[in-house]
């Protein structure tokens, strides 16, 4: 056997890299639900996105019939894209206070989710604006 010093700059500072502590915790369900309804949410918004995009554009008789329409379209996109992060954000926020486990699925679950409902609060009022004004523009002559 050879024996070396001990502050030989070949030898490794702490103890071997098979003796250090593995993290035994594991991820939370509620993270990696969080995680998922986030990622779900995302789709949804692009599938609403590319549902109105490739539709043809409508010819209505009247002015309800068109706010009817436009009713039913967005609230089809609303719960493609809202009850997920909302799911998403509820579930993000349980996995970040359970004890004891990882937490960054439950971090990126709740940042996706919150960061989609803020875009589609941000999107209707934008959208309300839009009607709004829009309204009152077309009605002067």
């Amino acid at each position: 056997m050879i024996n070396l010093p001990e502050d030989s700059p070949g030898l490794p500072a702490g103890p071997p890299a098979m003796l250090q502590p593995v993290d035994q915790r594991t991820h939370s369900v509620h993270g990696i639900v969080s995680l998922v309804a986030g990622c779900l949410s995302v789709m949804g918004l692009c599938a609403g996105f590319a549902a109105n995009l490739s539709s043809p554009r409508q010819e209505f008789s009247s002015r309800d019939e068109a706010l009817g329409y436009y009713a039913a379209r967005l609230g089809c996109d609303l719960m493609m894209t809202v009850f997920p992060a909302l799911v998403g954000l509820v579930a993000g926020i349980l996995g970040l206070r359970l004890r004891d486990r990882k937490k960054g699925l439950a971090v990126a679950g709740t940042a996706i989710s919150g960061g989609m409902l803020l875009l589609m609060v941000a999107l209707l009022i934008l959208g309300l604006v839009f009607v709004l004004v829009g309204g009152r523009a077309s009605s002067t002559p």
